[in-house]
């Protein structure tokens, strides 16, 4: 089980964790994002049916590009975390989280921020785009 860890964004303290369910079909992850108060929560769920079973590329490191450049995202890394936050408080023009914000789909945030993405299923060696 993952802890809670901390990270500033636009001068805002947040607590934040990722994890996902190695054992759910759909591989369902999330990450949440709690105001410092409490006060407010942001859930983003990541849902694909074109991973591996058992396995979260995000968890461990997926390639995608920005802008013609190679990246790796995972999601246990702050500055991916900040970027979805920012997207999200940009989009919600919003300063800060109050109450509760549910997105079903985190990738698409991913995609709204530029990010290209190709997964390379492993027990089959089929290259999946999302």
């Amino acid at each position: 089980m993952s802890t809670f860890r901390r990270i500033i964004v636009k001068e805002k303290e947040y607590l934040w964790k990722y994890s996902y369910d190695d054992n759910d079909y759909q591989n369902v992850s999330s990450l949440i994002v709690k105001s410092i108060d409490k006060k407010g929560k942001l859930i983003i769920y990541f849902k694909t049916k074109t991973w591996d079973q058992g396995y979260c590329p995000f968890n461990q490191g997926i390639p995608a590009k920005l802008k013609n450049k190679q990246v790796v995202i995972n999601l246990n890394q702050p500055h991916y975390v900040e970027e979805l936050i920012v997207v999200v408080l940009d989009k919600s023009q919003i300063n800060d989280l109050i109450g509760t914000v549910v997105i079903d789909d985190g990738i698409q945030l991913f995609h709204d921020l530029g990010y290209d993405f190709e997964y390379q299923k492993t027990w089959d060696n089929s290259t999946v785009k999302f």
